[in-house]
């Protein structure tokens, strides 16, 4: 039997061959498309292009005869100003003489204001019934035999504006139309007047309103050139006339590419329903398509160079996808060794999205597990050392308590009230502090506080006020034992030995939204940020029983949660520390993170 020799399936390549393949299929498949993609978009922006060139040269066609127009009105209403009327009679019916000049400088002066109301009348005369002519602006007198044939071509249209295109004689578009009277309604012909356009300050005033817009403008009156701008392109070495050239087109719309001698030439034109002039725009093909040609021969240069770059970058990303993964079993395989200090080192960003998650959430894994395995050893450790000291603390209390009974009674017996005072505080202090209990109620605490005070106001006398006001609602609530003595003796402490005058010290405790609040306010000196921060972080080590108040806030946290503690607060006199925990009266369900003396 013959063995089948056959190319290896897909499936049974190497990861780097599977995954070059696939980047090499997709960026072929994603050029093609995008080819397609920009060749349609291509012929979108060609088709908005020339409909926009189209749209332009009907809004400029529409906005030059608007201007005519105006011409128009104008020669309108100088052949019926009242002042033109009556000047005209005047030289018609008065001989030579001072009237007769008087008449011709009114009119002079009148002409001239009309003059000046647009930029591109280059000058309007006026011929009256007698042959004299007045010209105001460019001085372009015609001759009898010119006037006498505008004159007959206005007659025939019955005193209606008439327009006279450019010749070789006069290069300025002329409107023309006969002055008859009006006073009387006698219609009797006064005069001529003709105002003379120039074309290309009206085209230049007209084609500021249309910045951008490529202007090679002609304008043809019965197949005759009658006007063009000095960068129009007139096809004069082409066998057809333009006129021909436009109306053969089978475009099918008012604008079409014309190819003549081998240059391409974009066409839009327009005709006038006005005057029957057709206006026309040819623009040179490649000025209004070098931008696409560009964009076209960079694109081609872009994909040729990723097509270059496809089997490098193929190989740089099947390695950075398998390299992370071999680093992550290693980093594996030693955490299962016992080994979690992994983590410190082991570095997450790998440029790719999905390995680095992975690898992130592996690292706050072992993380966690070690600050676990930590946190527990700590906590293990402080608790052998808490009982240590609580043993050491325990020297027979009945010997204690005997003993200060005996010296109470000789202060009774020698009538030393203070000392008694004092000897039996101190009796009931012990007593309290030295219980089993870690978790005892606020009224016990209370009682050791009070016997703290009354020492300390023996000691210092008036110069320490002490004044406590708890609810009794929240007598009956749990809290860990020697909550609120330290954080008084801290207050007398850093309060009462600073400042030379009386030191208050005010203790409050309330129900607030099933909350305990008890504050302890001092009017001290006040403690400046820094020291507050080093309080907060157990840097600073208070006097007395040497229980500082990050470790007050440690055991309520223990005890009831981290929402719960202390807040400190301290301003530039007084200081005030606040302490929050539940109203808890079930020492069961307390105590169980406490432990005995």
């Amino acid at each position: 039997m013959k063995k089948r020799f056959a190319l290896p399936r897909l499936q049974y390549r190497k990861l780097k061959d599977k995954l070059f393949i696939f980047l090499f299929t997709a960026l072929l498949a994603l050029c093609v498309l995008s080819m397609v993609a920009f060749r349609v978009a291509f012929n979108f922006y060609d088709g908005q292009l020339y409909n926009e060139a189209a749209k332009v040269i009907n809004l400029l066609a529409t906005s030059i005869e608007n201007e005519l127009k105006k011409t128009e009105k104008l020669s309108f209403l100088i052949l019926s100003d009242p002042n033109v009327q009556a000047d005209l009679l005047a030289i018609r019916n008065l001989p030579q003489g001072y009237s007769g000049y008087q008449a011709t400088e009114n009119l002079h002066n009148i002409l001239l204001s009309y003059a000046l109301a647009e930029d591109y009348i280059a000058s309007i005369s006026l011929l009256d019934s007698k042959g004299g002519q007045f010209i105001v602006g460019v001085e372009t007198k015609l001759k009898k035999e010119q006037n006498e044939e505008i004159l007959q071509e206005a007659l025939k249209h019955e005193g209606k504006n008439i327009w006279l295109e450019p010749d070789s004689t006069d290069r300025m578009l002329k409107s023309a139309r006969v002055i008859r009277q009006i006073p009387g309604l006698s219609l009797e012909v006064l005069g001529l007047l003709v105002i003379r356009v120039d074309m290309n300050k009206l085209v230049n005033q007209v084609a500021h309103f249309y910045p951008g817009f490529e202007l090679y403008l002609q304008i043809l009156s019965a197949g005759r050139s009658i006007y063009a701008t000095e960068k129009s392109i007139t096809f004069e070495d082409h066998s057809n006339p333009l006129a021909d050239e436009l109306s053969s087109s089978t475009w099918g719309r008012n604008y079409g590419i014309k190819t003549v001698n081998r240059n391409k030439y974009f066409i839009a034109y327009t005709n006038s329903a006005y005057n029957g002039w057709t206006y026309v725009n040819i623009i040179p093909f490649a000025n209004i398509n070098h931008q696409i040609v560009i964009l076209r021969n960079i694109m081609i240069v872009f994909f040729s160079v990723v097509f270059g770059l496809v089997a490098v970058v193929g190989l740089k990303l099947t390695k950075s996808i398998t390299k992370p993964f071999e680093n992550l079993t290693l980093k594996m395989k030693q955490v299962e060794s016992g080994d979690f200090s992994v983590g410190k080192e082991f570095e997450v960003e790998t440029g790719i999205e999905e390995i680095a998650v992975l690898n992130r959430n592996f690292k706050i894994m072992v993380e966690k597990i070690n600050n676990l395995i930590q946190e527990n050893y700590i906590k293990q450790l402080l608790i052998k050392e808490t009982k240590y000291k609580i043993l050491q603390a325990q020297i027979n209390p009945h010997f204690l308590y005997n003993t200060l009974d005996s010296i109470n009674w000789l202060a009774i017996v020698d009538k030393q009230e203070k000392i008694s005072v004092m000897v039996e505080s101190l009796g009931n202090l012990l007593r309290n502090s030295l219980g089993k209990r870690d978790i005892i109620t606020i009224r016990d605490e209370i009682n050791i506080l009070e016997n703290y005070v009354k020492i300390q106001q023996i000691r210092y006398e008036e110069r320490l006020q002490f004044q406590l006001v708890i609810d009794e609602e929240i007598l009956g609530c749990q809290i860990p034992k020697l909550t609120i003595q330290p954080i008084v003796e801290n207050a007398i402490n850093y309060g009462l030995e600073q400042i030379p005058t009386v030191c208050r010290i005010e203790v409050q405790g309330r129900l607030v939204g099933g909350e305990i609040q008890i504050t302890v306010a001092d009017n001290g000196p006040g403690m400046d940020e820094d020291i507050l921060g080093k309080i907060r972080e157990g840097k600073v080590k208070p006097q007395g029983l040497g229980i500082g108040l990050s470790n007050i806030d440690e055991r309520l946290k223990m005890a009831f949660g981290r929402e719960y503690g202390i807040v400190i607060s301290s301003q530039q006199q007084g200081s005030t520390v606040q302490i929050h925990i539940p109203c808890e009266e079930d020492p069961g369900r307390i105590g169980e993170g406490g432990f005995d003396v």
